[in-house]
């Protein structure tokens, strides 16, 4: 008879307590704050700023829900593109732009109302930052292209809030979150050229001396099928 109750008793808890499983997408911008939105300081040969401006970003992710009111997130995003808010044109060089890839993981701590929620969540990632120059050089002998590329990449942390309107096993999700990511230091810089069949590259080093920080607005439509 106690064997029988224990095993009811464990059944009843593992359906109040059942984990849900889900899936979202999500589109949106990404603006960057501090330093990496200022302008650079020609005074010196350090990078002090990036004075990037905004880029479209989309990604998704993926969602364990715990308990009602705790869910876990993994997601992966991508920037586009983030452009040089200064830059001018330059005969034989197109604009640069930087990429960017923050893969985190996180909690969201929901309170729902119906058809209505709100969350808080943090979590922790890592961001693949990369710069790209590309062009090409004209000398008496032929044109020379060329590529110059950086990867400032480093672990992070994030902050958000956000607002679920549910519609059965789907939700509406929009929220905006604070990215803070760790790549102060020295980075490399690598620059590639060739021509007639001959590539040659060289490698510098330049401290950058600001961590990254965005704001990211997103909107999106999770799917829980468990």
């Amino acid at each position: 008879m106690k064997q029988r109750f224990v095993v009811l008793f464990l059944l009843g808890a593992c359906t109040a307590w059942s984990i849900g499983l889900g899936v979202g997408g999500f589109g949106g911008i990404a603006i960057p704050t501090g330093a990496m939105g200022d302008e650079d300081d020609p005074g010196n040969e350090d990078w002090d700023a990036s004075n990037l401006g905004n880029s479209p970003a989309f990604g998704g992710k993926f969602l364990v829900e715990v308990m009602p009111l705790l869910e876990l997130e993994a997601a992966v995003a991508y920037h586009t593109g983030h452009p040089y808010k200064d830059w001018e044109d330059t005969p034989g060089i197109e604009e640069p732009f930087v990429t960017l890839v923050p893969i985190t993981f996180g909690a969201n701590v929901k309170y729902l109302t119906g058809p209505l929620g709100v969350y808080g969540g943090a979590g922790l990632g890592y961001y693949l930052e990369n710069t790209e120059i590309t062009g090409v050089v004209e000398t008496p002998f032929g044109d020379i292209p060329f590529k110059a590329e950086a990867d400032a990449n480093g672990l992070g942390l994030y902050l958000s809030g956000g607002v679920l309107f549910n519609f059965g096993d789907f939700a509406v999700d929009v929220n905006p979150r604070y990215h803070y990511i760790m790549n102060e230091g020295t980075i490399d810089y690598t620059m590639e050229a060739e021509f007639e069949g001959f590539h040659w590259s060289e490698t510098e080093s330049v401290d950058k001396d600001f961590n990254d920080t965005y704001v990211d607005i997103r909107a999106g439509v999770d799917y829980f099928f468990m």
